[in-house]
Order: structure tokens, then C-alpha cells, then sequence
């Protein structure tokens, strides 16, 4: 009776991932996370400016403090020389990490543009105090969480290098670290999202005429699927709306 109760999968051995696989496999996974839906976004013009979106984010991570970071290039030691991990420097070597990182950078501005959308509909029409408050505490609490499950260690060891959102000395952190978590680096993201959401309106609003115009002819096609052929009171086009 009891053998026959016996869980089938109980003797099967497990393989606990270790955190530098964790790390390796998280890296890849937010890197290239958003590619199918970024693909999708490209071939609607509505939505194309998300893409646009989403390659701020990536160059503003990259030249903002990930090469830096990286290579060490400001008073700072290169990654290879700060982690010990030889899982890491084998599949997510120094030459690539930078653009891997950069590009996981990329998606946290993609779920920022989903967070805005989830709290207000269009809100990038225009500046909502509000919604900067939220970009900054989303950008600061989600570094928050992968210095913790993830870069810890990697980012706890050796001299991390000044970079242009981080001029301040590389060792201060008058609150002290715990479990990976350094002020430094939430106030690096603190600064970002001071340039990201700017940029993040200006892109829409570059593309607000090709979204107008998009939504129109959508108008127009529901109006004559009702029968309306586009005449009459009921329809009425909306051209170059700026409000």
C-alpha cells in the first residue's frame, strides 16, 4: 500500500542551480526576454515607438555605467578581475557582458512602459508628476532585487569603476551593504530614470502624428463595416490632434 502511494518522481535525483548558474541564466533571460514582443511592437506603427524606447534604455545603461563597469575604465577593476566565478567568465565572458547587461537594462524600460500603461491610459501624452515619482521608485526597488538574487558578489568584490551616472567614489555607501544591496547602484538608477522619462516622452510624442494616423483609418474602417461609409454626422476625422 504504500509503495503504491509512493510519489514516482521521489528517487529521481535533483539538480540544485547554483548562483552563478542562476545569475548566468537570469542574465540571458532579461537580455532577450522582450525580443518577441519588441518584434511584434516593430511592424505596428502605433506601437513602434516602444522599440525606440526600449534602445534608449539599452544605450543609456551601456554608456551610462555598464562598459564602465565592465572593462573598468575610470579608477576601476575589469569584471574578470572582481568575480571568481569560472562559469561566468566562460559563457558570460567580459567582452560580451557589458552588451548583455546593457540589453537586460533595456527590458526593465520595456516593463516601465507597461507599468505607466497599467496606471493611466496614453500616459506619456504629456508630464504627469506622478508617473516620474513611479518610473524612479520601479528603477530603484528592481536593482534593489537583482543586486540581491543575482550580481551581489560580483558587484561586492574588487573596485567597482566611476562611470558617468556614477561619479561619486565607487566604495561609498553610508548605509552599508546588505545581501548585494549598495547604495551606489540605486542611485545610479535614481539618476536614470531622470533622463529615461524624458526620453521616453519625446519618443512619443515624435510618433504621436503616425499613431493619430493610424487611428483614424482605424475609425474610418470600423465606421463602414457599420454602414456609415465614412459620411454623415456620426463620422468625424480627427487630423493632426496634438491634445
Amino acid at each position: 500500500h504504500n509503495a503504491a502511494e509512493e510519489c514516482p518522481f521521489s528517487h529521481m535525483p535533483l539538480i540544485p542551480l547554483s548562483p552563478d548558474m542562476m545569475t548566468l541564466i537570469m542574465s540571458y533571460v532579461s537580455a532577450l526576454a522582450p525580443f518577441p514582443f519588441l518584434a511584434v511592437c516593430a511592424t505596428r506603427r502605433q506601437m513602434r515607438w516602444i522599440v525606440y524606447v526600449w534602445f534608449a534604455t539599452v544605450a543609456m545603461g551601456a554608456i551610462g555605467w555598464e562598459a564602465w563597469w565592465t572593462f573598468g575604465i575610470w579608477q576601476g577593476d575589469p569584471v574578470k578581475q572582481r568575480r571568481e566565478s569560472a562559469l561566468l567568465n566562460k559563457y558570460l565572458p567580459q567582452c560580451i557582458e557589458w552588451l548583455v547587461m546593457s540589453l537586460g537594462d533595456g527590458t526593465i524600460g520595456v516593463l516601465a512602459v507597461g507599468l505607466l500603461h497599467a496606471r493611466r491610459d496614453k500616459p506619456l501624452r504629456r508630464f504627469h508628476l506622478s508617473d516620474a515619482i513611479c518610473v524612479g521608485l520601479f528603477f530603484v526597488f528592481q536593482d534593489m532585487l537583482v543586486g540581491t538574487l543575482m550580481f551581489g558578489q560580483q558587484l561586492s568584490t574588487g573596485t567597482i569603476s566611476r562611470a558617468p551616472l556614477q561619479p561619486w567614489h565607487p566604495n561609498w555607501n553610508p548605509i552599508g551593504e546588505v545581501r548585494g544591496i549598495n547604495v551606489n547602484f540605486e542611485v545610479t538608477w535614481l539618476f536614470m530614470s531622470f533622463i529615461w522619462y524624458p526620453v521616453a516622452l519625446t519618443t512619443y510624442s515624435a510618433f504621436r502624428p503616425l499613431q493619430q494616423e493610424e487611428e483614424d483609418l482605424e475609425r474610418s474602417v470600423e465606421l463602414e463595416q457599420d454602414g456609415t461609409g465614412g459620411s454623415g454626422p456620426q463620422y468625424v476625422r480627427v487630423v493632426n490632434d496634438t491634445v
